[in-house]
């Protein structure tokens, strides 16, 4: 449930992230002029991130371990680009703290 919860609130977090920095000045044009879609450019990684949380909650075997480390990696991997689009935005810095508390969450799993 530890991990459930972690992915639950990273997702209101990036959602409240993205529509605050609105009214900023984020970077636009090339990789950020997609910024509004980020959420379907990362529905994969969330998505196995989401099912691997399931299946270790359900089954804390190695296997599953390992395979929500990974998940963990590729979220993160799919959501840092998105931070660039934050930069000069009051935003940034708390998209970068939630970065960095998945990070740390991954790599303190032990499996």
């Amino acid at each position: 449930m530890k991990y459930q919860n972690l992915f639950k609130s990273s997702i209101f977090i990036f959602s409240l992230l993205f529509i605050l920095s609105c009214g900023s000045d984020p970077i636009t044009g090339g990789f950020c002029s997609n910024s509004d879609n980020w959420t379907a450019e990362v529905d994969d990684e969330s998505n196995a991130f989401n099912n691997a949380i399931t299946a270790y909650n359900q089954n804390m075997n190695t296997e599953n371990c390992n395979a929500l480390v990974q998940a963990y990696l590729d979220y993160i991997n799919a959501l840092e680009p998105w931070g660039e689009c934050l930069l000069g935005t009051n935003s940034h810095q708390s998209w970068q703290q939630l970065v960095d508390n998945l990070e740390v969450e991954a790599m303190n799993i032990q499996c």
